[in-house]
């Protein structure tokens, strides 16, 4: 008895959410997609290639990305989105300067193993 009434309180949810659906105009739909298309576009799209960059630890590429985009944003006039991008760039730096020395102290350990067969050898 119990599922039966729970069987017919989720189909009168369901027509009664079809019907809201119903009412609404294609028009309504086509607006609602083009402001969330629109509010996305500008800022989302430099940051979320720049996160791509981080992501696959292209900082280099990151950091030259973060640089032109701010420059571009200051002269556009646009100031939270060029601090955003100097702000991000900061901490991308770290990160290439990190990797740099990684990089350095793997490729000296490398060498002086070589260095040492050689004198032992």
């Amino acid at each position: 008895m119990a599922k039966a009434k729970t069987a017919e309180v989720s189909e009168k949810k369901l027509s009664k959410r079809k019907r809201k659906r119903g009412a609404r105009t294609p028009q309504t739909k086509t607006k609602t997609k083009t402001k969330a298309a629109a509010s996305q576009a500008a800022p989302d799209d430099t940051m979320s290639q720049c996160v791509a960059l981080c992501q696959k630890q292209a900082w280099r590429e990151a950091m030259l990305l973060c640089l032109k985009m701010g420059a571009k944003a200051r002269r556009e006039g646009k100031k939270d989105l060029a601090s955003t991008l100097k702000n991000a760039s900061h901490k991308i730096e770290f990160s290439l300067r990190r990797q740099m020395a990684a990089t350095l102290l793997a490729d000296s350990a490398e060498l002086l193993k070589r260095e040492y067969l050689l004198d032992v050898g």
